[in-house]
């Protein structure tokens, strides 16, 4: 996806004369910028046999800008406490460094939520970006430290998704890393 720019290509299964951009291969433009301004989202689409679409784009404001979280530590492990979410609620903030050790672990920009809950249910986190070569990913822990559940798309894939079940008064802490690709703004949506 691009923002006010030239478009990035999806790939789409079977011929592109038949394809229906609202059905099981559509391609959904979620910005991830954390400004309320508006943009021109745009996409192109390219079938098996190679065949390109023209560029599909969207004019849309957001209707929320997020909070804008301040940046407590490149690659410490420094916990930014959001308080009771108010859902939906959106977080922003920025990927300073994308890296790796090439086996198993982050080596960069690490960002950490404390995310209080005052209802039970289900709750989707979704995780977002502007970087068109970042490969961001997404864990989430327990009040304990316990690992939940993850996202881990290889590449520069989004959005990162994890839905979990809350009860009222959980704390759960959320991990926002780079595994590789560009730096640059994220959101972490709660909801």
């Amino acid at each position: 996806m691009s923002v006010d720019g030239s478009p990035t290509t999806y790939n789409i299964p079977g011929d592109i004369d038949f394809w229906n951009p609202n059905g099981e291969s559509k391609i959904l433009l979620t910005p991830a910028g954390c400004d309320s301004s508006s943009h021109t989202y745009g996409a192109k689409v390219r079938d098996a046999g190679g065949n390109q679409s023209g560029q599909l784009t969207d004019s849309l404001a957001l209707s929320s800008a997020g909070v804008s979280v301040p940046e407590v530590g490149d690659t410490d492990f420094d916990i930014w406490s959001a308080g009771v979410a108010s859902l939906p609620s959106s977080y922003c903030a920025d990927m300073h460094t994308s890296s790796n050790n090439g086996v198993d672990s982050y080596d960069g920009d690490m960002d950490f939520y404390e995310i209080e809950f005052n209802q039970s249910g289900y709750v989707t986190f979704q995780l977002t970006w502007d970087s068109p070569t970042g490969d961001y990913d997404l864990h989430l822990y327990d009040y304990w430290g316990d690992f939940v559940d993850s996202s881990i798309q290889d590449g520069p894939t989004q959005p990162e998704t994890v839905t979990a079940s809350v009860f009222a008064g959980d704390v759960m802490y959320v991990m926002v890393a780079g595994w590789s690709g560009g730096s640059g703004a994220y959101r972490l949506t709660v909801q």
